[in-house]
């Protein structure tokens, strides 16, 4: 009984987090880091300002989180788990596919956040080491697994999964900086990233002697 009380309110601290960082994103899109305050946010999730503060100490550690869930950082190894009996390219287009779609929807709060990531060192430093750090790892561990098996020619996976997120991070640029064909075209990215991507590094060789 007790234990079912304790999972009750775990999920329900965990969906109060989650409306607050929602709200952050609204506020800070429409304010701009800067001009937001604490209360402002509470105003927005629907909660005291006390209540915020039990979740966030400070409005530079609710910035920390909201870059986290940006991130997904909580989904990337389900993310990278794939599954089974998609080919390299249908597993490479949905995981795209989602990441693309998610930028797309919150491209107003990349906006507000990004230009206060890149001009505070602090922020900067564990954003690296918290979010990016990781999430390159994670994805490492996975092309180098696609090279094992043949199915991408060798190359540094750490160069390829840079490569890769460049991708999206520079068209998500494009994207905010108004390019209207971008704008348009935002939901066939993904599969035109998947063809140039694994055309270029798929395992020619290797697949032809599986072929013989």
């Amino acid at each position: 009984m007790f234990e079912h009380q304790e999972d009750v309110q775990e999920t329900l601290k965990r969906l109060r987090r989650e409306q607050i960082l929602e709200a952050a994103g609204r506020v800070f899109a429409e304010k701009g880091y800067h001009s937001a305050k604490m209360r402002d946010v509470a105003s927005a999730a629907g909660v005291s300002n006390g209540t915020v503060y039990n979740y966030f100490a400070s409005k530079e550690e609710l910035l920390q989180a909201l870059l986290h869930r940006l991130n997904e950082t909580e989904q990337r190894s389900a993310q990278f788990s794939g599954e089974g009996g998609r080919s390299l390219p249908e597993l490479m287009e949905k995981l795209l596919a989602h990441r693309f779609g998610f930028l797309g929807e919150h491209a107003e709060i990349f906006r507000a956040v990004l230009p206060v990531l890149l001009s505070m060192p602090s922020l900067r430093e564990d954003y690296q080491r918290e979010v990016l750090a990781p999430s390159f790892e994670m994805a490492d561990g996975w092309l180098e697994g696609m090279m094992e098996a043949g199915v991408l020619k060798r190359a540094d996976p750490s160069m390829v999964g840079r490569l890769l997120a460049a991708q999206a991070l520079g068209l998500l640029m494009i994207r905010l900086l108004g390019d209207e064909s971008t704008c348009e075209r935002w939901e066939d990215f993904p599969a035109l990233v998947t063809q140039v991507f694994c055309d270029g590094l798929r395992d020619v060789e290797q697949e032809e002697s599986r072929d013989e």
